[in-house]
């Protein structure tokens, strides 16, 4: 196991009003449990807010920022928090940068456009529509926004100033959750490469079966992912990366599609890597 600290830090990904386009509707679930005898405790009810419409292109802009996030980052067993090689921080810096410029121009559209939402509103709720759901425009404009902290690891080089026992004690637990970090990357690592794999055998082995690009950009975006982490033992991770890369990044999905030859060809390799990597997984777990 290598040490996390020397390789990682902490990346926390923040957005809010995910869900702003719902809202409870209190005095409907109190008339539906009049209307049922039942408890108004127990029941629920919520009505769309703002249309569909409304806050695509803001969702659309906080999704692509969380994908990278995820994409960039990997797993460390605690909610919330994920490992981001700090060798990709700049890169992830200037990504998130620009995507936040995406989230913040598509924020501004939709705050001009806001007093049009809400009339659409009023006009599809009809008697369901509440004055007092819609937040005037000085305080939506703090909202639909996305954020990010980067943090260093604890590391045990970090503990000499304590007291002999008090080190001791924070130590072990330094170690214990690296640990913990480490066994929860490499799962996900092997679950990054296999996905991709198994997903390649299930298209091409119905030759009916149709595909997307991604079949194959998938495969290249995390072998080059993966490439920079220097991961030194691994579990024989950076071979089979290097493996996977080697065979399937620079294949031309069409010729997957019009090459019987090589579609075959392709398959009964993926076929093959599948099995390997299946049978690795058996000896780490």
């Amino acid at each position: 196991m290598i040490n996390l600290s020397e390789k990682f830090v902490l990346a926390v990904f923040h957005q809010n009003e995910k869900h702003f386009s719902w809202v409870r509707d209190k005095e409907s679930a109190r008339k539906t449990a009049r209307e049922t005898g039942a408890r108004e405790d127990d029941v629920h009810s919520s009505k769309r807010r703002l249309a569909k419409e409304a806050l695509k292109k803001i969702s659309g802009a906080m999704g692509d920022a969380y994908d990278i996030y995820f994409k960039t980052t990997f797993p460390t067993g605690e909610k919330g928090q994920r490992l981001l090689p700090i060798v990709l921080v700049n890169d992830f810096e200037n990504k998130m940068k620009e995507l936040d410029d995406g989230v913040r121009s598509a924020r501004e559209e939709f705050l001009q456009d806001y007093p049009l939402w809400i009339q659409e509103a009023r006009e599809r709720l009809q008697k369901l529509f509440r004055e007092d759901d819609y937040p005037p425009v000085s305080e939506m404009a703090n909202r639909f926004r996305i954020s990010y902290t980067i943090l260093p690891l604890p590391s045990v080089m970090q503990t000499s100033y304590l007291p002999y026992e008090i080190e001791r004690i924070v130590k072990k637990y330094i170690q214990e959750d690296n640990e913990k970090k480490w066994n929860t990357m490499i799962t996900d690592i092997w679950d990054r490469l296999q996905t991709p794999i198994a997903h390649m055998v299930e298209r091409l082995g119905d030759k009916d079966n149709k595909f997307k690009n991604s079949i194959v950009t998938n495969i290249k975006e995390i072998c080059e992912t993966l490439g920079v982490l220097d991961i030194n033992g691994g579990a024989g991770i950076e071979e089979m990366r290097a493996k996977i890369e080697r065979l399937f990044s620079n294949i031309n999905p069409d010729d997957l599609r019009d090459n019987r030859k090589i579609r075959n060809q392709t398959l009964q390799q993926a076929e093959v890597v599948l099995a390997e990597i299946k049978e690795r997984r058996k000896i780490i777990i």
